[in-house]
Formats: structure tokens, C-alpha cells, sequence
């Protein structure tokens, strides 16, 4: 039995996009932070901090691990955060006295807010990458149809003549502002996250810089100012802007669905699903 829709085999298609779930799913997630910790051990070695062949190890395992969610499940509830039981995990797969080295001097809130963005550096290629092939068309659109005249509308009655080429343009030019905004915003939000404890590095001392400098170069990831754990603005816009995004989108699909009405018929929808019923239904 499915508790939402987004566990549903049958309906999660519907809320859902494969491509980008699969950058957020348990696993997904659980190869990020390991991503995170092998890159910290290789930033750590660089810096003379822990022995050459320690990290090696640790990266050697990070690559293949692959725990059972479900086994981590029960310890983060306990804490709150997966880190915990996934570091202790890894520990125990690397053995010996390499393990004492893996998470040195970091803290969880580290690893969650590196991982959330080492998935959303990908998140954000996959939709700039759509974002501007429907631009794309939708320009075309605009430039075949610039002298396509058809009837403007106001509250769903007709008004003066329009062109299907300005509708289109309509469509196109909110994506342009919302594909360079979140550009703009990227260089904020896909940032390292790295404070320790309490945001100090105390515990790294005196090599905390040439650490955090190593650690940006390994994740190929920015330096961030200062540790931002509790500033969350920035992913506030992220959002907002997939806000707008969808906005934008669902606006065209309602005037698209408004258009091929069969009254209508100013537009022909593609061939998506049918009807069990009529065949003409798409």
C-alpha cells in the first residue's frame, strides 16, 4: 500500500520527473555524502593532516560502499540526520586504523549541506538543460508565427487581434528571466559546507584554511564566506525560482489546453494519452 503518491508505482509517474527523483532517492543521497567524505579524507591528505594511505583507502571504499537505507533508517531517527549511522557504517567497512581518519574534523550538517548540493549542481544542469530546449522551440514559435493572426482574449472572451507569434513570445519570455536568474543564484548556492562543530575548524587548527581550500578543488565546489549551516536564503531562492518555473510552465499548459478545445481548435495538441471510450480523445 502506498503512503502518497510518490511511492506509488502506479501514480508516481504523475508527480513526479524519473530524471530528477533519481538524484534525491536514498541512495542518491547515501553516494553523496560518501562523496563528501572521500573528497574530505583526499583534501585532508593533501594538507598533511592524515597519512597518504588512509585516504586512498577511504576513497577506495567510499566508491564501492553501497549500505542498505534501510538499515541506516532506525539510528536516523535516533539523531535526526543519516551522518551518524552512515559514518559509523563506513568505519566499519574500511577497518583498522584507516577508519579513524574518515569525518576528521567535520561535522553532519557538513555533509547533508554538501551532498544536498553536490545533487543539486546536477538538478540544476537537467533543468537549465530543458529550460532552454523549450526556449528554443518556443522561439522558433514566436518567429514562424510573428504574423499568424489569431484572437486575443480577456476573462476567456474575445478581444482585439493578437498573433500566435506574441503568445508565444509570452511563453518564452518568462523562462529566459528564470533560467538567468537561477545562473545568477547558482554561484551562492553551490557552495562547500564546511564549519565543524560549531563553524570554527577548531579541530582541524592551524591547517582549517589549506583543508577548505583542498576540499573545493576536490568537489570541484566553491568556497562559501563562512559556514552558512543556519542560513538558508539561498535555497529559499532556488525554490522560489522552480516556484516561478512552474508558474510559467502551467500557465502555457492551461492556454495550450484552452486553445485545442474542440469549440476552439486554434491549436492541435500532440498525440499523448487516449480515451477507453472515444477515439478521437487525445
Amino acid at each position: 500500500m502506498s503512503v502518497s503518491p510518490f511511492d506509488s508505482a502506479l501514480l508516481g509517474d504523475l508527480f513526479s520527473d524519473p530524471e530528477i527523483a533519481a538524484l534525491f532517492d536514498d541512495r542518491a543521497q547515501i553516494a553523496s555524502m560518501l562523496l563528501f567524505e572521500s573528497a574530505l579524507a583526499a583534501a585532508e591528505a593533501r594538507a598533511g593532516l592524515i597519512p597518504q594511505q588512509s585516504a586512498v583507502r577511504i576513497a577506495d571504499v567510499c566508491r564501492d560502499f553501497e549500505p542498505d537505507p534501510a538499515t541506516l533508517a532506525g539510528p536516523t531517527a535516533r539523531a535526526g540526520v543519516p551522518v551518524p549511522a552512515l559514518i559509523k557504517a563506513l568505519k566499519a567497512e574500511i577497518g583498522g586504523e584507516d577508519a579513524r581518519y574518515v569525518h576528521f574534523g567535520a561535522t553532519s550538517q557538513d555533509v547533508v549541506d554538501t551532498a544536498l548540493v553536490l545533487q543539486l549542481r546536477d538538478a540544476i544542469a537537467i533543468i537549465r538543460r530543458r529550460i532552454r530546449k523549450l526556449a528554443k522551440a518556443l522561439s522558433a514559435h514566436a518567429d514562424t508565427h510573428r504574423k499568424t493572426v489569431m484572437i486575443g482574449r480577456t476573462r476567456s472572451q474575445q478581444a482585439v487581434p493578437t498573433t500566435f507569434g506574441l503568445k508565444a513570445a509570452g511563453w518564452l519570455a518568462p523562462l529566459v528571466r528564470i533560467d538567468h536568474r537561477i545562473e545568477s543564484l547558482s554561484s551562492d548556492l553551490l557552495r562547500i559546507s564546511f564549519g565543524g562543530a560549531a563553524g570554527t575548524l577548531a579541530s582541524i587548527g592551524v591547517k582549517a584554511a589549506d583543508v577548505e581550500s583542498n576540499l573545493s578543488e576536490e568537489l570541484d565546489l566553491p568556497l562559501a564566506d563562512m559556514p552558512w549551516h543556519a542560513q538558508r536564503d539561498v535555497l529559499v531562492d532556488f525554490a522560489s525560482q522552480l516556484t516561478a518555473l512552474t508558474g510559467a510552465l502551467g500557465k502555457m499548459g492551461q492556454d495550450l489546453v484552452l486553445l485545442a478545445q474542440s469549440e476552439i481548435a486554434e491549436v492541435q495538441p500532440g498525440k499523448g494519452g487516449g480515451s477507453s471510450t472515444m477515439p478521437h480523445k487525445s
